[in-house]
């Protein structure tokens, strides 16, 4: 069932970099691909089968939906891939801003008339 032809390397996809692992790209039942380590793996969640046509064809496996005998149980690349990273860069928060007057100071005649009135 699994071909060493399906066997391809995690390269950069948009603005990430791949992390060049073997993968195998499997349709999901949505009819997206989907990206599976390219050995099998007994912690996967992922069922991929080949379909008549020969296409890989994978979907989540459940409890209510148990891998099958013609099923291998695979590691979805994204839980394992080296290249994962936020989408957008960390930024800081912002310092802290001086709130509004604070930066110019009341001549001292005038704090003082203010703290006795």
């Amino acid at each position: 069932m699994l071909r060493p032809s399906d066997i391809t390397t995690c390269r950069t996809h948009g603005r990430r970099p791949g992390c060049g692992a073997p993968i195998r790209w499997t349709t999901s039942e949505a009819g997206k691909p989907f990206a599976v380590d390219a050995d099998p793996h007994p912690e996967g969640n992922t069922a991929i089968m080949r379909d008549a046509g020969g296409v890989l064809r994978s979907r989540r496996v459940s409890d209510a939906r148990p891998l099958q005998p013609w099923e291998r149980l695979m590691m979805p690349h994204a839980a394992t891939c080296k290249s994962q990273e936020p989408r957008r860069p960390q930024v800081p928060p912002p310092a802290a801003q001086p709130r509004a007057g604070a930066l110019y100071a009341r001549p001292p005649s005038v704090e003082q008339e203010t703290n006795h009135a």
